[in-house]
């Protein structure tokens, strides 16, 4: 009789990073504030991911595809290094390096995509995924690894939303026309005191500070 094995769960919290080596000699890097559950034996190597983003270096093993949940995609993979986040029901996909297939978990006869290095995909719910090809793209998403974060034209209260990650010191955006304005530049990801001042001295913003918040207005 085969026992059934329960996932190992691993977290992170707000500015930690955790690197994990499986079983089976690849890696999981996990950024702030993720959680995920895995299963890794000589017959199943399975990642679940229930919040957030982790980054996998998969070692070759072509009789045993490494596969990660997230949402409802299936994200299946030989050996390559790619992330994978997801939250709420969006769910974005990068390649670094080799090749990764996503398909739909509820939908079998939805088509299979095919992503390869320097490319990445965004899907939201069952909606079509979408890909794009971007190797500079790719090296913003993939710029947490170092301790940065990375925009391009971004939203600001999508910028204070990556910089709470990993920041006790919350941002908040007091309104929705502040929240519109775009950001782009590469930043120190804990150094979120530095960024309201250059929003403040550069955007000629509005920004309030306490030790738990810093409110940004016009």
């Amino acid at each position: 009789m085969a026992l059934f094995t329960m996932p190992t769960t691993a977290s992170t919290g707000i500015g930690e990073r955790r690197t994990i080596t499986l079983a089976d000699g690849s890696s999981l890097e996990l950024a702030p504030l993720t959680k995920v559950r895995y299963r890794i034996d000589s017959t199943r190597r399975s990642i679940w991911i229930d919040e957030g983003e982790a980054y996998f270096d998969v070692r070759h093993d072509a009789a045993n595809p490494f596969i990660v949940f997230a949402g409802n995609r299936r994200i299946v993979d030989v050996g390559t290094r790619f992330s994978v986040r997801t939250s709420n029901s969006d769910i974005s996909v990068v390649v670094e390096e080799g090749e990764v297939e996503v398909s739909s978990i509820a939908d079998k006869d939805a088509e299979v995509v095919t992503l390869r290095q320097g490319s990445m995909a965004n899907a939201r719910g069952a909606a079509q995924v979408i890909v794009s090809s971007n190797p500079v793209a790719v090296a913003h998403r993939l710029s947490w690894r170092d301790g940065m974060l990375a925009f391009d034209e971004a939203r600001l209260d999508e910028v204070a939303s990556e910089f709470n990650r990993y920041n006790r010191q919350q941002l908040v955006i007091a309104s929705p026309k502040t929240a519109a304005m775009r950001i782009g530049g590469r930043f120190r990801a804990t150094n979120v005191d530095g960024f309201a001042n250059l929003l403040r001295d550069a955007y000629g913003l509005k920004v309030t500070k306490t030790d738990q918040q810093i409110t940004v207005s016009e």
